[in-house]
């Protein structure tokens, strides 16, 4: 597809107008800047302001995400990103059960089990409705949110209460109200954790987890929700350090265990099955490249390289911001 094609179809549409003003402002970009806009660094109070700003002036980076903060701080980051950068970052931060994921003044409603506990959607729209009004008067974007994974193994360390359960009329039906309501709110969801978590007893945290179902039962479970939310247009898609070997073997039947890759790394899994058999064509981010699930194939120079191949848009944090 073309730039404009691409631009203009969902989940983007532009008008022709704007898609074409796009592409110039595209063109016109060095390529150091176009590199800077692969990041998707992260804000933390730890970090002195002259850190952060310094940061921002020097990568331009394309995203921001934010641990939870004061609201002159998110305000005062995106004055200064107005004033320096001609290509504004996402601002985020991870919505999934509260504003206090951004702001360190707010509470959170519970998590994602506990509201689907209740099985009143009203209630759910009514709730995220709220975080995502609070977050975007502040300036915020974009949310990494809402969990579609599936809490299949209650031993799973890593999915637990952030799903909205084990059922898949219910996850889809809760995943597909909050990827409304925050679009509503001019909030881009970011759906996670594509292929799916919750399968296996493995944190990603520490080493790549995998989801060992059959491809029919894939297909049935994690898949009915993701296609779901693709027809819905949603927007972005995290890919998780998370293998599907199923996948894999159904496209490279003589695949060995250690040709295995977790999504991150796996041009099969994005644009085998995410973009090309689910007819996903919004914006890939990986999970926090500083995970244990990413860093457990490659030396950090050739996993960073690897990501683009493989189909991402986009580095989620990073380990050494000068050598990535």
């Amino acid at each position: 597809m073309t730039q404009l094609e691409i631009l203009t179809t969902t989940p983007y549409n532009f008008s022709n107008n704007e898609a074409n003003e796009l592409i110039k402002k595209m063109e016109a970009m060095s390529l150091q800047e176009k590199i800077g806009q692969l990041f998707f660094l992260m804000h933390s109070d730890m970090y002195p302001k002259e850190i952060i700003e310094g940061m921002l002036t020097k990568v331009k980076p394309g995203g921001l995400m934010y641990r939870p903060t004061s609201e002159k701080t998110i305000l005062a980051i995106k004055a200064f990103c107005e004033k320096e950068l001609s290509i504004q970052p996402f601002f985020s931060a991870n919505l999934e059960s509260g504003a206090n994921a951004l702001l360190n003044d707010q509470s959170g409603y519970g998590s994602a089990m506990l509201l689907s506990a209740t099985n009143d959607l009203d209630l759910v729209e009514n709730a995220v409705n709220d975080v995502a009004k609070t977050a975007a008067n502040t300036g915020i974007n974009m949310t990494f949110s809402p969990v579609v994974d599936l809490q299949i193994n209650p031993n799973n360390p890593v999915t637990g209460t952030r799903s909205f359960g084990d059922q898949v009329d219910q996850v889809a039906a809760m995943s597909a109200k909050c990827v409304d309501v925050f679009s509503d709110n001019d909030i881009l969801p970011v759906v996670k954790h594509f292929p799916g978590d919750g399968v296996d007893d493995r944190d990603h945290h520490l080493l790549p987890s995998v989801n060992s179902l059959s491809l029919d039962e894939w297909h049935q479970s994690y898949g009915a929700v993701y296609r779901q939310l693709i027809e819905q247009e949603v927007p972005c898609i995290m890919a998780g350090h998370i293998l599907l070997p199923a996948y894999d073997r159904s496209v490279t039947p003589t695949i060995a265990d250690n040709d295995l890759r977790p999504a991150t790394l796996s041009k099969s899994l994005l644009q085998g099955l995410l973009r090309g058999e689910l007819n996903f064509n919004g914006l890939i981010i990986t999970d926090a490249s500083n995970m244990g699930g990413f860093n457990s194939f490659y030396p950090r120079s050739q996993a960073v390289v690897e990501i683009i191949n493989a189909g991402c848009d986009m580095l989620l944090f990073t380990k050494d911001l000068e050598e990535d």
